[in-house]
């Protein structure tokens, strides 16, 4: 089930004090701790410039998590993703974050991924920050927020409690109903600036890139009022089935 809304700002408050983020100090120490906070954060931009070259590779990264997430039985696991002029919002249904995978989004390397697994819930989510300075994160009881533009590149693993109000609030009609109704379990809220442009999301993935996932079985794109999803799906005579529906077209390979 989900983590009590008071154990989750717990878990984020315990994390906020492994950094000393909170903590009072000296100016010696303060300065200290500025600089490593400093390392840390050009460490940071290092990792993604190294391994996000272009924004839209948050797609690709997300995905693989959410192939690698785990999923309740009976579940048909979907990914779907909503784009507007000044947002991009992400909705899985698979079982929700965990301590360690709140943890794991908060550490430089971490990953509570198997080994053989694709993508890295670590990692991995750092590509939400070539899209947005500012994720925020409502999944199973935990909602929180990082913040690049208030503490720079450290911000990329400091976790801040955010009331989940405050993020429902934010977020579309649609995409709010999805969530209250328990459709969808983990929704990830990338605000941006307008003049950041398009994010040619639709552009970038068809029907068969799901031959080479391993559990998500659906994707939904909404952009700009546009509707696109494809699935893939195994018959009774085991024929596996690729779909694709666009603009009103649906097309079965």
């Amino acid at each position: 089930g989900a983590v009590h809304a008071g154990d989750a700002a717990a878990i984020i408050e315990s994390i906020r004090q492994k950094m000393m983020l909170d903590a009072e100090a000296t100016d010696e120490a303060s300065s200290a701790l500025a600089e490593l906070r400093s390392m840390c954060g050009r460490a940071l931009e290092k990792l993604s410039k190294d391994i996000y070259a272009h924004e839209t590779h948050f797609f690709s990264e997300l995905i693989q998590n959410c192939d690698d997430n785990q999923y309740a039985k009976g579940t048909v696991p979907t990914l779907s993703l909503v784009v507007s002029a000044d947002s991009v919002t992400l909705l899985n249904n698979e079982v929700g974050f965990t301590e360690a995978d709140v943890r794991s989004i908060c550490d430089l390397g971490a990953s509570t991924k198997a080994a053989d697994s694709i993508g890295h819930k670590g990692i991995g989510f750092k590509s939400t920050f070539m899209v947005s300075p500012s994720p925020h994160i409502l999944s199973r009881g935990f909602s929180f927020k990082f913040d690049t533009a208030a503490n720079g590149l450290f911000g990329m693993v400091c976790p801040e409690t955010v009331p989940a109000e405050a993020i429902r609030d934010r977020l579309d009609e649609a995409v709010r109903a999805r969530i209250t109704e328990g459709e969808m379990n983990t929704c990830i809220y990338l605000p941006r600036e307008r003049a950041a442009g398009r994010l040619p999301i639709s552009d970038r993935f068809d029907s068969t890139m799901l031959l080479f996932l391993r559990k998500l079985r659906r994707i939904g794109v909404s952009e700009e009022g546009i509707e696109r999803s494809v699935w893939v799906e195994t018959r009774d005579d085991s024929e596996l089935v690729l779909g694709d529906a666009s603009a009103g077209a649906l097309s079965i390979c």
